[in-house]
């Protein structure tokens, strides 16, 4: 529950922040192309509107209300449309990474050595820390092997292999294409290099990775809410408890 709730909560984070820059970038004049910082010291001298805009008060706000739309579902089945707009969304951002990539100059572009020699210095356990977050999906389990059709081992093995095999590509790809992109300047947030680019594409590349985070959040929010329906009611008529020590006396008849 904890990693679930931390989860949430970082979401709404990077998505407050990476929609903010994005409005910023859009609404204030002059702006596309440069560093976060560069904007956020420009924005106090824009329009009321687009300081509105530029927020991260009013990005997250938007997007809790958005998520009311898709978050109270009963069965995890109820998502199963939003799984399949899920990953077209993926592979959309990943081809758009791979046009940027085709119009750079190279410019940045490392050699085989350093693109594959690790670099032991402050960005390693940063690196590190984003690679088990990015795998920390196994709050999903119990909610999604509860839900699977035709219930089995077996068959969750198999949508956990797959479900790994997509998402570890997608992971790849865009490592790969960032570091052809951005070379030794690459940062760990891939979003401020990227938002650096002055080029229409980058707009569009943020709105799609915007999507991406938000189609997280139905999935997080139900193992979340799951997980606090099973603890209030234990606390309150201990149901959990009831139940398992009925399995139990059955086990033993048996």
């Amino acid at each position: 529950m904890a990693v679930a709730l931390g989860s949430m909560i970082l979401y709404y984070i990077i998505l407050g922040e990476t929609m903010g820059h994005l409005f910023a970038q859009i609404f204030v004049e002059g702006s596309l192309g440069k560093q976060v910082k560069e904007v956020k010291s420009e924005v106090g001298d824009a329009a009321w509107y687009a300081q509105m805009l530029a927020s991260r008060s009013f990005s997250v706000m938007l997007i809790g209300i958005f998520s009311l739309l898709l978050i109270f579902k009963s069965h995890l089945g109820e998502l199963k449309s939003i799984s399949y707009v899920f990953l077209t969304v993926v592979g959309l951002f990943i081809t758009l990474m791979v046009m940027e990539l085709s119009r750079d100059d190279g410019a940045n572009r490392p050699d085989y050595a350093d693109m594959t020699s690790t670099k032991v210095d402050a960005h390693l356990p940063a690196a590190i820390s984003i690679l088990l977050f990015a795998y920390a999906f196994q709050f999903m389990v119990f909610p999604a092997y509860t839900e699977l059709e035709n219930r089995s081992n077996s068959r969750f093995l198999v949508s956990s292999m797959w479900s790994l095999i997509i998402y570890t590509t997608a992971m790849i790809s865009t490592g790969i294409i960032a570091v052809l992109l951005f070379g030794k300047t690459v940062k760990t947030d891939l979003l401020e290099n990227i938002g650096a680019r002055s080029s229409g594409l980058s707009i569009f590349i943020r709105i799609i990775y915007c999507l991406i985070l938000l189609f997280h959040l139905p999935y997080i929010f139900f193992a979340l809410k799951e997980y606090v329906l099973v603890l209030y009611e234990e606390l309150t008529v201990n149901k959990l408890t009831l139940n398992l020590e009925t399995k139990l006396r059955k086990h033993e008849l048996d």
